[in-house]
Formats: C-alpha cells, structure tokens, sequence
C-alpha cells in the first residue's frame, strides 16, 4: 500500500467519506480542504519511519520484560485491593506524558512534530512499566484458571495503516480507561484492549524509529534506575 492510499484511508476513518453505489465518493470535506489535508499528512509522515511488512509480522518476546517487572514490583510490594485500578491511572498519565513529548500537536511550538526523541522513549518506557505490570497484576487477580499472561509472551505491532501519531496516542489513551473500566467495575479480562495499547505502543516506538532493541535496551536501564529510587525512598 502506497503513501497516497494510507493517507486516503486515514481520511476516511476520519472524516466520514461515504461511498456511492455507482462507485463516486461524496466527501463531507471540500476538495480543497481534502487536499490540504492530504499535504499536511504526507509532510508528517515523511519525518516518520516507514513500516515495513516484515516489521509488521515480527512477534517480540515479551518473557524477559515480564520477568524483571515482576521482580520491581515484588520490590515495590503495594499490595493494596486499588492498586490495579492505581497503575491503570498511571498508565494513562504515562501515556499522555508522552503525547506531550512528540510536540504532535504544538503547533504553536517552533519545535512543532519535533520531538526530543531521548525523552520521548523514556516516557514511552515509563508507560511499558506499567503496562507489563498491569498485566502481571491481573493475572495474579484472578482466582480461575485462565492463563492471562500467556496471551501476552508475545506482541506484534498494531497492524492498522495509521501513521497519525495523534490518532494513535488517542486510541492508546482511551483503549487505558476502557480496559480500567472492564476489570475494575465488571472483574471483566480486557484482553482485547491490552493487545491493543501493546500494539499501540510498538508502533508508535517504531514509528519514531525505536527498534524492539532500543526498547529493551531503555527498558533495562530505567527498570534499574527504578530499583534505586525504591531503595533510596523515592
């Protein structure tokens, strides 16, 4: 799918452009405002990283990540009944701490779409953290035998063709309330919006051309840093 055709697309889901039986497409949008719009999203995707297919097919093993979480929380050891509902909190300001390091929407800014990209994956790690420990946190929750953390060994990068960092950082933000409202009110598995937000997340680290190297590599770094804040009192 080229350039052109993703940008379409996107406009579509967008701003509702309907098509007729008779194959014509009736735009809500004039065809000038489309086509500035258009300039706007090519200019935009041109500073970002082209996924590839191959990149899209790639499974990432998530075990080790997993594995050293649990040990940080075992560290941390807050074993109160809201602590589930807490980190789905701090995942959502995680989030949009983020959002707010790309510069996507500052247009004000003279730094506009221009993010400091050291920042930018460090925020971005911050909300992995929680993630992964939502996860392990749910999975210890439940009194069933359903293997909850298997479905999440691996993860893959969200496959939609959308290359609006603002779109997908909405979806990321509010894909966090929704799975908080299934399992906090309904004791409800939100697997559907953990794979999402885990999917979210790789393409957005992607994206802005972080590998799944750079992400274990950050990872590591700030998993060790946060067990010298538990043990300084931070």
């Amino acid at each position: 799918m080229d350039k052109q055709q993703i940008i379409i697309e996107e406009l579509i889901c967008k701003f509702k452009i309907y098509k007729m039986k008779d194959g014509r497409q009736l735009y809500e949008l004039s065809t000038q405002e489309l086509q500035r719009l258009l300039e706007e999203r090519r200019k935009e995707m041109m500073k970002l990283h082209r996924i590839t297919d191959k990149e899209l097919e790639t499974k990432f093993n998530l075990r080790e990540l997993f594995a050293m979480q649990k040990e940080l929380d075992k560290r941390i050891d807050y074993r109160d009944e809201d602590r589930i509902e807490l980190k789905f909190y701090s995942l959502h300001v995680e989030v949009n701490e983020a959002w707010n390091e790309t510069m996507s929407f500052k247009f004000w800014s003279k730094r506009f779409k221009e993010p400091d990209t050291d920042k930018l994956l460090e925020e971005l790690i911050d909300g992995l953290h929680f993630l992964l420990s939502i996860v392990l946190d749910i999975n210890t929750s439940t009194r069933s035998n359903h293997n909850f953390i298997g479905c999440f060994n691996y993860a893959k990068i969200h496959s939609r063709h959308i290359y609006s960092v603002n779109r997908l950082f909405e979806m990321w933000s509010t894909t966090v309330l929704k799975a908080k409202k299934k399992w906090v009110a309904y004791r409800i598995f939100p697997v559907a919006e953990l794979r999402i937000m885990f999917g979210v997340f790789f393409r957005i680290c992607y994206l802005y051309d972080f590998t799944y190297k750079d992400i274990v590599r950050a990872y590591k770094e700030k998993n060790k840093e946060n067990f010298i804040r538990q043990a300084s009192g931070y």
